[in-house]
């Protein structure tokens, strides 16, 4: 199919919206939890998955000098910022995390990503 007349493109949104990464899952372990979404509350919602998201530690950690963050972020990167530091900037913008912030404005530091676990995240 030429992509031109691909009707999938009538979805596409003109800007990235990053914190989409937090409402899709795809039933492993390491994918944030599974929320519902309303269309009159979808800003409010979207946010409240990124947050969530980031406030477990599986997610966002700071140890000492090194900051560790979820595989999400590595993966889509380009979607958080241009860059690594635009990357860490946009986590930090919608993280509660004072660690991560003190640790920005120091500038030495190291990013870790973290182990993506993709076991089935079904209840026992």
């Amino acid at each position: 199919m030429d992509s031109k007349y691909d009707p999938r493109l009538s979805s596409v949104l003109d800007e990235v919206e990053p914190r989409i990464h937090f409402a899709l899952n795809c039933g492993a372990r390491s994918c944030p939890p599974i929320k519902t979404f309303t269309s009159t509350n979808i800003e409010e919602e979207l946010q409240s998955a990124t947050e969530s998201f980031l406030e477990d530690e599986n997610a966002l950690r700071v140890d000492g000098l090194e900051i560790h963050i979820s595989m999400l972020m590595k993966w889509y990167q380009i979607d958080f910022g241009k860059d690594r530091n635009e990357m860490l900037q946009w986590i930090e913008r919608n993280s509660s995390n004072k660690d991560l912030s003190k640790l920005l404005v120091r500038g030495d530091y190291k990013v870790r990503y973290n182990h993506y676990d993709w076991g089935n995240n079904a209840k026992k």
